[in-house]
């Protein structure tokens, strides 16, 4: 048992780490399609002992939504042109009385309607703050630790980038707009659930490669008619650094 004591002594420790992932989303929402978003990382842990942790830190999230947007509206299109008889003169030909008829050409214009239907993107930057509990283990002299983690993460929008619906034709006049791409939230929340492995590289750096699954625990549009999504899947990349 003072063997094992040694070769395991309980320590406690802090590491930080820097982990870049994207996030595919699995929910189909009507008139909405959610891109990839890509997330940035950086967050310190505290390990109690050699196996219980709790991390947190900040990160910089990177979300896109494409929907469509319907437009209705005139322009003034030439439709062809006639001859306006404007006067009527008469001259006498070999004692014959012949009109003569005076005319301009006139262009016809009319009102007509379209409807254009087009891509509409919206993106947003959110700023994610995450709290995880987890359990790593390690065998004695191994390079190689897996762990699993779960908590709770609040995203805070900073950002947003929220395109006009707009016609390339010139002089048209408007009728109606009818934008079906929902605006996201100020803030959501979502509960983190990974697993883990870590390579040790050396005594200081690890690399690490984390598959997660994230689940909505709120709508995320401020639109409370649009159902947004319920969960997503990331994969996680990093380097860990171990501080003290």
């Amino acid at each position: 048992i003072a063997d094992n004591i040694k070769a395991n002594p309980v320590t406690s420790r802090w590491e930080i780490g820097y982990y870049i992932s994207p996030e595919l989303s699995v929910s189909q929402i009507d008139s909405v399609e959610i891109l990839n978003s890509f997330n940035l990382n950086i967050e310190p842990t505290y390990f109690f002992n050699n196996n219980w942790f709790v991390r947190s830190g900040l990160g910089l999230s990177f979300v896109r939504d494409r929907g469509f947007a319907k437009i209705k509206y005139n322009t003034q299109e030439y439709m062809g042109s006639y001859d306006d008889v404007y006067d009527v003169t008469f001259d006498t030909v070999l004692g014959n009385v012949t009109p003569i008829y005076h005319t301009k050409k006139v262009e016809v214009w009319d009102s007509v309607r379209h409807i254009s239907v087009s891509n509409v993107t919206n993106s947003y930057l959110y700023l994610q703050v995450p709290v995880l509990f987890g359990y790593s283990s390690k065998s004695s002299g191994s390079h190689l630790s897996w762990y699993v983690h779960a908590g709770p993460a609040i995203n805070i929008k900073v950002g947003n980038w929220i395109e006009t619906p707009k016609l390339t034709e010139k002089d048209a006049d408007i009728i109606s707009l009818q934008n079906n791409l929902p605006v996201r939230a100020n803030s959501y929340f979502q509960l983190w659930v990974g697993a883990g492995l870590e390579y040790e590289l050396n005594k200081k750096l690890s690399v690490a490669i984390e598959p997660g699954y994230r689940h909505y625990l709120n709508n995320v549009y401020s639109n409370t008619n649009y159902k947004g999504p319920s969960n997503g899947f990331t994969m996680r990349i990093g380097l860990v650094y171990l501080m003290k």
